[in-house]
Parts: structure tokens; C-alpha cells; sequence
């Protein structure tokens, strides 16, 4: 079977969460494809050059605005004339739109759609003309991949349904024999996110308030860089809690674990979190908020209502007196190579529907479904 070739196009250069998923891929590839990227420079761009993938990264991203990522897109695609287009996040979704000739199919993994449509943008306004780029861009795709059924849900509700297909692929993670260090109980708590509003620090921060008041030993690593640093190191502070919380910028993820017992993410909205799927799989406690994917795979004593910092302070201190309730995921959570090998099912299904009738009969692979759980 000849190799064919697939273009990932992705709106971001930092080493966050839809940077992990890329180099998930990019360090095995995708069997019977050879890859290429654009994306903006950065650290996730000299990750993949030290990988030898083809990436292109000049006059490419928002900082060089859409016009030039618009041209420069359209010369990679021509020169490298790839048999699938593949997008990650909204930005490079809507360029790859634009940019992607109709002859070649388009596929977008989704890893952040909100069910509420104005989360991730600074106004209402905003939110619905971005709303109206995606319906549009729906109209031009042939498959989108959600990193959870709940992606999937809300991508439906505010955009409709693609041209071709929806096939939910979480995100791959491969389970630790032996987690070092291996699970104990523990009053460290910490969060792995960006300091951003969706991640609703504010309950958090009420939250671990009243674990220190039940437990004055316990501390919060605080590991992630954002917009809200200045605001939460005046609230630690206005709060009296500096000696307990530590703003730790980045961090290596294992480095972050050998520190805590307990994972506290209390997002106003979650697709598919690469930091709580490591926490599970490390044999950490869990503390999450009821909403979008973390319904998939964590249990009820795990989950807390959105805003409710009580509920939360009593989880936690839970969590790291118990091993009993440390979450595990489903026994049918993809590892990494399935998540690959789910994207290359998907894409040899994609080829399948823009082929000839009676080739298609032939080249579509069988039962491939919702290639999750």
C-alpha cells in the first residue's frame, strides 16, 4: 500500500495540552501516512523538527494575522500536495477552510468547544460571529474528530453537523505499572492548567480556604502560566495564604506529580483534560467539576458542582485521606497507539467517501462507529 499524506494544520506553538496530543502522534506517526505541519513558531514547532516531520512554521499563525497564514497555508498545500487536511483548534480550523482546495478532504479534531458559546471569547458578540465561521466551516468538512462525547454534543448544538462525518476520539493515554511515586495519602493538592477564567480559580482558591482552615498543613501547587497570575497571587495574599499556595509557572508534568496527592481542576467546562487523565493514571486523588468529559471517564464521588467551593473543600480533604476512592479510568480508555490508530481509520474512511462509488464499496473500512467506547 502506497503512503499517503496528511497536512496538520495548528493554531498554537506552546507546549500545552493540544501540543501534548500532536507529539502523541507525531512521536510514532500515523501507520501508512506521512505526516507534514504548519504551525507558528515556537517550542512545539522545535519538538516536531527534532522528530525530522516536515514542519513549516514563516508567516504562519494569529500574530502574522490571516491573510499571510491564509498565503503561506496555500503554498504548503501546494507544494506538498497532501491527501488529507487535518486542523487542531478554531483559529486553524477556519483558515484550513478557507485555505484547503475543495478537491482535498478536511478533517478538525475539536478540542475545545464550550457549551456555553461565549466561554472562551471576551464578548457575546464575538462568540456569535465566531459561531457563524464554524457553521460555515461545517459546510466545507468531511469529518470532525471530538476528543469526547460531550465536545461532540456541543459542537452539534452551536454549529450543526458536518458535510461528512463525526467520529469521537478521546484523547490516548498509556496506564503507569508502578507510579513513582507510588500513591499515598496526603494534604498537597495542586491544579496543571492554564491560568485562565474557565478554569475558575476563584472557587478553587475558596475551596482549598476551607481545606486549610480543617487541615493547616495542607498546601497548593498552582502549576501553569496565564492572564490571571496577577489576580491570584493578590488573592492568595489578601486571603493569607501565601506560605500555603505556590504560583509555580511551568512545570515539568513530572515534576508536578511528585509533588501533590491531589488533582483539584474545577473548569467551568472541560473537553478532554490531559492533566486529570495523567493525575488518574498516576494513582492521584481527583477533585473535577461535573461538566463536559470528565462525566466520560470520573466517578460521582470525584465530581462537584460548578461554583460550589464547599462541596469541592470536601472532596479534596476525601481524596487525600482515602486510597479507596482514587479514580481509575475505563477499562476501555484508549492508549496513544489506539488514539493513532483510531486517526488512521478515520482518515482512510474519509478517502473512502470521496472516492468512486464502487471503490468506495471496497475502501471503507467496516464498523468503524464512534471510535471511542
Amino acid at each position: 500500500m502506497s503512503t499517503r499524506k496528511a497536512l496538520w494544520v495548528v493554531s498554537v506553538s506552546n507546549l500545552a495540552g493540544v501540543a501534548r496530543h500532536v507529539l502523541d502522534v507525531a512521536n510514532a506517526g500515523i501507520e501508512d501516512w506521512e505526516l507534514s505541519f504548519i504551525l507558528p513558531e515556537g517550542p512545539l514547532a522545535d519538538e516536531l523538527r527534532r522528530l525530522d516531520w516536515p514542519t513549516t512554521t514563516h508567516e504562519f499563525g494569529r500574530d502574522v494575522g490571516v491573510a499571510r497564514s491564509l498565503a503561506a497555508l496555500r503554498r504548503v498545500i501546494r507544494r506538498t500536495s497532501p491527501d488529507v487536511v487535518h486542523s487542531h483548534l478554531a483559529w486553524g480550523d477556519v483558515v484550513a477552510s478557507w485555505a484547503t482546495p475543495t478537491e482535498i478532504p478536511l478533517v478538525s479534531t475539536e478540542h475545545g468547544v464550550a457549551e456555553t458559546p461565549h466561554l472562551y471569547n471576551r464578548s457575546r458578540a464575538i462568540a456569535a460571529a465566531k459561531r457563524l465561521l464554524h457553521r460555515r466551516r461545517m459546510s466545507r468538512t468531511d469529518c470532525i474528530i471530538p476528543v469526547s462525547q460531550a465536545t461532540a454534543a456541543a459542537a452539534a448544538q452551536l454549529w450543526g453537523l458536518p458535510r461528512g462525518i463525526t467520529r469521537v476520539i478521546q484523547n490516548g493515554i498509556d496506564s503507569i505499572d508502578h507510579p513513582s511515586p507510588p500513591p499515598r495519602v496526603g494534604n498537597r493538592y495542586g491544579s496543571f492548567a492554564r491560568l485562565a477564567p474557565e478554569k475558575d480559580y476563584a472557587t478553587m482558591i475558596r475551596a482549598f480556604d476551607l481545606v486549610h482552615r480543617r487541615v493547616p498543613e495542607a498546601t497548593l501547587e498552582l502549576a501553569g502560566t496565564g492572564v490571571l497570575e496577577s489576580w491570584l497571587r493578590e488573592e492568595i495574599e489578601r486571603r493569607g495564604l501565601g506560605r500555603a499556595v505556590r504560583l509555580r509557572g511551568f512545570m515539568e508534568p513530572e515534576d508536578f506529580f511528585r509533588q501533590v496527592e491531589v488533582v483539584v481542576q474545577l473548569s467551568v467546562w472541560e473537553n478532554c483534560s490531559y492533566s486529570v487523565l495523567d493525575a488518574v493514571v498516576h494513582g492521584k486523588g481527583t477533585v473535577a467539576t461535573a461538566v463536559g468529559g470528565y462525566l466520560e471517564y470520573l466517578p460521582s464521588h470525584c465530581l462537584v458542582p460548578v461554583g460550589d467551593a464547599r462541596s469541592a473543600a470536601d472532596r479534596m480533604v476525601e481524596q487525600a485521606t482515602d486510597l479507596k476512592l482514587r479514580p481509575q479510568l475505563p477499562a476501555d480508555w484508549p492508549s496513544v497507539d489506539e488514539m493513532r490508530r483510531h486517526i488512521a481509520r478515520v482518515y482512510g474512511e474519509v478517502m473512502a467517501s470521496r472516492a468512486p462509488p464502487t471503490q468506495a464499496r471496497v475502501a471503507r473500512p467496516p464498523e468503524v462507529g464512534a471510535l471511542s467506547r
